[in-house]
């Protein structure tokens, strides 16, 4: 019997229910051993005796912030399961802990990376998130992704017009000679905290690469890389 301990971490339940249900249906009933909020989980954990820590309302705030609290809290990275994740089509325990386990990175030339992460809460070990890269640049850094990884991420300019989502455009950001549009960051500063954060969490031995082309001549290179 699998035995969960509830972690509400903050006051969204939408999930709570359906997600309990699922984990019951495919394991033959759960045990929960106890339900806390943020102030109070560090007492509730003190046993740990747990199989899953779920933690309830982490679509809210993000499952970053319910990492970084656990760790604050010295709670078991291994253990958290975001509630939503659970409601997911599909969704099996065993292969969800195999996929956490195999620190999934992800390069892809649009939002999609991102996207697939924040959808099964994973954590960003990319910095390919929130960003566009044109074709032509993508399939050069994929030529030499480790080479390029050095090289100064700088600021080069904005692009489009000031609007109340942007104040200042769209920031383009340069890599050597590669082009990466930054179009869901408003400011340089955070682009460049995100970039160098991000990157630094690679695993180069896992890494999935993910593009799409109308191109042919782009397919065939593709194809080519090793």
């Amino acid at each position: 019997m699998l035995k969960v301990l509830i972690w509400h971490v903050s006051d969204e339940t939408s999930f709570k229910d359906k997600a309990i249900k699922i984990l019951e249906q495919q394991h033959d009933g759960i045990e929960i051993v106890g339900e806390a909020t943020t102030e109070n989980i560090a007492k509730v954990d003190e046993r740990g005796q747990y199989d899953t820590l779920l933690c309830v309302g982490a679509k809210k705030i993000g499952i970053s912030k319910v990492t970084t609290d656990a760790h604050k809290l010295n709670l078991p990275e291994e253990k958290l399961l975001g509630d939503w994740i659970v409601t997911i089509p599909g969704f099996a325990l065993k292969k969800y802990r195999q996929l956490q386990r195999s620190r999934l990175s992800i390069f892809s030339k649009n939002c999609f990376g991102g996207v697939i992460s924040h959808t099964l809460g994973l954590v960003y070990r990319s910095p390919f998130v929130n960003l566009d890269v044109p074709e032509p640049s993508f399939m050069k850094f994929l030529s030499a992704p480790r080479n390029y990884m050095e090289k100064e991420f700088r600021f080069s300019q904005w692009l489009g017009e000031p609007s109340p989502i942007y104040p200042h455009g769209v920031p383009r950001f340069l890599l050597d000679d590669l082009v990466f549009n930054m179009v869901h960051y408003k400011e340089i500063d955070e682009c460049n905290e995100k970039w160098t954060s991000r990157k630094q969490r690679i695993n180069w031995y896992n890494i999935l690469v993910v593009m799409h082309t109308n191109a042919y001549k782009c397919l065939r290179n593709f194809k080519s890389i090793r």
